[in-house]
Formats: structure tokens, C-alpha cells, sequence
């Protein structure tokens, strides 16, 4: 009797692990299905982030080459101030000789 009783408790035990276990089983399946979808997020994020550094290279480039050219227009820029600056000393001079030119001829 005593045997009959414990291998009913053990039968209840092993029915209780049982569920346990069944459990711990979706449990698991569940959390493999949420790293899963946590990996393709991953996977996302690293493909867009790999996608932004290029276009950020990319941008730094652009910006690059703009620096240059503003650069370049700017000693373009300069030297037309000076070629200004000395074409108007000639006008300038070209005036006062024509002035003086005018004044011999009277």
C-alpha cells in the first residue's frame, strides 16, 4: 500500500514536471521566435546604418569638393579685386591725363 501510494505521488510529481516542462517548452519556443525577430531587426538596423555611413561619407566628399571650390572663388575673387583696384588707379590716371590734355589744347 505504501508503494501504491508512492508511486502515486511520484506519478503526480512526474505529471507536474511534465507541465513544467511543457511549459518551459513554449516558453523557449517563444523566446527563440522573439531572438529571431530581434536578430532581422538587427540586421535591419545594421544595413541602415551601414546605408547612412556611405551617404555620410558620401556628404563629407560633397563638402569637401564645395570647400575647394569656395576656396578657389575666393583667390578668383581676390584676384579681381586687385585687377579692379588697379584698373580703376589707371582710370584714374588715364582721367587726369585727359583732363591735362584738355587743358593744353585751350
Amino acid at each position: 500500500l505504501e508503494d501504491s501510494e508512492s508511486n502515486l505521488e511520484d506519478k503526480d510529481s512526474s505529471e507536474s514536471n511534465l507541465e513544467d516542462s511543457e511549459s518551459n517548452l513554449e516558453d523557449s519556443k517563444s523566446n527563440l521566435e522573439d531572438s529571431e525577430s530581434n536578430l532581422e531587426d538587427s540586421e535591419s538596423n545594421l544595413e541602415d546604418s551601414k546605408s547612412n555611413l556611405e551617404d555620410s561619407k558620401s556628404n563629407l566628399e560633397d563638402s569637401e569638393s564645395n570647400l575647394e571650390d569656395s576656396k578657389s572663388n575666393l583667390e578668383d575673387s581676390e584676384s579681381n579685386l586687385e585687377n579692379s583696384e588697379s584698373n580703376l588707379e589707371d582710370s584714374k590716371s588715364n582721367l587726369e591725363n585727359s583732363e591735362s590734355n584738355l587743358e593744353d589744347s585751350k
